[in-house]
């Protein structure tokens, strides 16, 4: 159960819910897990593990992502029903992500969504979770906030970008403009484009803490080892 997943797991146990994930964890990461789904792994390890893994899934969206789990390489995330992240990366090393924000867990500084299919944050995402965004690192999240800054908020002033960024109905905006202005000190007629560096990432600063940043607990597992 999801419950077996949660922090404080000894990433050594023989327990069946930590053999199933590092099993499929291994098997995405080592770029077998299409020829694993094909039917080539005869003692059906990888039905067991990847049955684990897709029995947490919460929902029909979910599901179909770890489907594709089984087709794809390099880094690749699982969601566990309390809301831990599990970002599994090509080196057979497994980031358990729990507690803190959604925002940390999800390595998203900025709590942006995946967007339209032109979006520039499509170019850094791994994935989507809770409604937005997963990244790899922390610094590709604030790489992928900074391009969309760029992008979809060019010409328009400080007021105007949170405006959008933060919208009413969703936000304080007011209180979220005002806070930007005065971490920055910048006026809210201030273009973003006119902005220099320090200011600019002064910026991303300001909306990584008002987004509710908040670091929770990274536990490391190394997978090299099958049972």
């Amino acid at each position: 159960g999801a419950a077996e997943f949660g922090g404080g797991i000894d990433p050594n146990s023989t327990s069946a819910g930590v053999i199933a994930l590092r099993t499929t964890a291994a098997a995405v990461v080592g770029g077998t897990a299409s020829e694993l789904a094909g039917g080539s792994f005869a003692n059906g390890a990888w039905s067991a593990a990847f049955q684990q893994l897709f029995n947490e899934a919460e929902t029909a969206a979910e599901r179909a992502r770890f489907e594709r789990l089984r087709r794809e390489s390099g880094v690749s995330f699982v969601r566990g029903k309390d809301g831990t992240v599990y970002l599994i990366f090509p080196d057979g090393t497994v980031e358990v992500r729990s507690g803190g924000s959604v925002s940390w867990r999800n390595n998203n500084p900025g709590n942006v969504r995946l967007g339209s299919m032109n979006s520039p944050v499509r170019d850094f995402a791994i994935g989507q979770n809770e409604g937005f965004a997963v990244f790899s690192v922390e610094s590709i999240g604030r790489e992928a906030l900074a391009a969309l800054l760029h992008a979809d908020y060019k010409g328009l002033t400080i007021n105007q970008a949170i405006a959008k960024f933060a919208p009413p109905t969703e936000n304080n905006t007011a209180a979220y403009q005002s806070f930007i202005r005065s971490t920055v000190r910048v006026s809210g007629s201030t273009n973003i484009d006119s902005l220099n560096g320090a200011q600019f990432n002064g910026v991303m600063d300001a909306i990584q803490k008002e987004e509710g940043w908040h670091v929770g607990r990274i536990q490391l597992w190394n997978i090299g080892a099958l049972p």
